[in-house]
């Protein structure tokens, strides 16, 4: 868990610098192969640094995804229908938190652990499909600079929503990595 979140917190900004202008469709099924890619190796493997590894692919593409999903669903509507996409991408990400982890602990719970990623992938092999057959091309004009990520970072505004932001996510998924054991005594 520690390994993923800080991966994602890490990943997020950075690879919104790195793709510069890239095709954000392209971005989003790369970033959906990490995600199988990481729930395969966290399926077949038996060791714990493989495991690791599963989790900080997983990382990479959550924080990824978190990062370019905004900027490519402002893409994909009229500009006056942004600030509703926006509302329904964040809660998507809501929704499909506090449903999966929850879901993925009673699967383990009452089948293996294995189980649970194969579920995973099963449905990241689908959605990734789905994107396949229905996003369209999501061209860029231009990319975020560094320099352009620095100037947010003195906007005390800014500043302000980061602080939020990490910790409404750091303490659910700090709580998530409790829920279990209390929740089997």
């Amino acid at each position: 868990m520690t390994s993923t979140s800080i991966l994602a917190a890490i990943a997020g900004p950075i690879l919104t610098i790195a793709i510069g202008r890239l095709d954000r469709r392209v971005v989003v099924l790369g970033l959906s192969l990490l995600l199988i890619v990481s729930n395969v190796l966290s399926m077949i493997t038996t060791h714990f640094f493989v495991l690791v590894i599963a989790r900080i692919i997983l990382g990479l593409s959550v924080g990824g995804f978190w990062a370019v999903a905004m900027t490519a669903q402002a893409k994909l509507v009229p500009q006056e229908k942004v600030a509703k996409a926006i509302s329904i991408v964040l809660g998507g990400f809501g929704i499909g938190t506090v449903i999966s982890v929850p879901f993925a602990s009673y699967m383990a719970a009452y089948f293996d652990l294995r189980s649970v990623f194969m579920v995973g992938c099963i449905l990241a092999i689908a959605v990734f499909i789905i994107q396949l057959i229905l996003l369209p091309r999501i061209p860029m004009e231009q990319g975020v600079r560094g320099k352009d990520f620095l100037e947010l970072l003195k906007m005390k505004n800014v500043i302000t929503v980061f602080v939020i932001a990490i910790l409404i996510v750091g303490g659910q998924f700090a709580a998530y990595t409790h829920i279990t054991p209390f929740s089997s005594k």
